[in-house]
């Protein structure tokens, strides 16, 4: 009885080190700690969500979103903003670095549990002076940055940038990091992080938004062809997205000849440049 309880508590650590986000962020060289919020302590766990703090992320969940269609691919579930949220300032020109974490960090500290797929950035204008009450929807998201395939790849099995950026234990993983364009008009915008995990079938997506405060000369916006929504960026049918429904078969994953390349096909728009 013993050993089967031994197994359970095991297999049961696997599965939860399997999920993670953004756990905080450095912008512009200050360091900022994600919310705390989890929907999940609030609706299975006995134990009370933990008091929340001034944050300047979105509330989210532990769990990916799979479905390309659901409300929950513009900021993870739920996804407002916290009942005492702030915009973290930030010069256009400058980084934004987003730290990843699995949700247990007590057991697994400091490690994120995939490594094969892109890691993706957008952005969105607020309307007025606060994001609080923006929820993201139409096509407002502009893409900034996206790594995919590490240079010593010899096909779409990797490495990927993901494994070096996000993996490493401690704080020996650097996270994403990411410019916001120079030329961006100053205002207040989310900025949407967005990992997927293509190593399973459907693809898991890890999408966490924050709130942020452009500073600047800037006076570009994006045009229309550079913009998107969530949902609606995605189907499931793009190739960037579809490649996982060949990764995972009944017998192991005999190699595919799509994957026989190094270019891999980002899904969403063009990154927009600030040009």
């Amino acid at each position: 009885m013993k050993s089967q309880v031994i197994a359970s508590l095991v297999a049961l650590a696997s599965t939860a080190a399997a999920h993670g986000g953004v756990c905080h962020y450095t912008v512009d060289g200050a360091e900022y700690n994600g919310t705390l919020w989890h929907l999940w302590d609030l609706k299975n766990n006995p134990i009370p969500d933990p008091p929340q703090v001034p944050s300047i992320q979105r509330r989210w969940d532990f769990n990916p979103v799979f479905d390309v269609t659901s409300g929950n691919m513009t900021c993870n579930w739920d996804g407002t903003a916290t009942a005492s949220s702030i915009h973290a300032p930030i010069r256009a020109g400058n980084n934004i670095t987003a730290h990843w974490d699995n949700f247990m960090p007590d057991v697994f500290p400091n490690i994120w549990p995939h490594s094969i797929g892109p890691i993706l950035a957008y952005m969105a204008a607020c309307p007025g002076d606060s994001c609080e009450g923006f929820d993201g929807s139409g096509d407002v998201w502009f893409k900034i940055g996206q790594v995919g395939l590490l240079p010593e790849a010899e096909d779409l099995r990797g490495p990927w940038e993901q494994g070096e950026l996000l993996q490493p234990a401690a704080v020996a993983a650097p996270g994403y990091t990411v410019a916001i364009p120079k030329n961006l008009k100053p205002g207040k915008y989310l900025i949407r992080h967005e990992v997927i995990m293509l190593a399973s079938r459907p693809p898991q997506f890890y999408i966490e938004c924050a709130q942020l405060s452009i500073t600047g000369n800037g006076t570009a916006t994006p045009s229309g062809d550079y913009l998107a929504s969530f949902p609606g960026a995605y189907k499931d049918e793009d190739p960037g997205l579809a490649m996982s429904q060949w990764w995972m078969g009944p017998n192991g994953s005999p190699f595919q000849p799509e994957w026989n390349t190094t270019e891999y096909p980002f899904p969403g728009p063009e990154v927009w440049s600030g040009q």
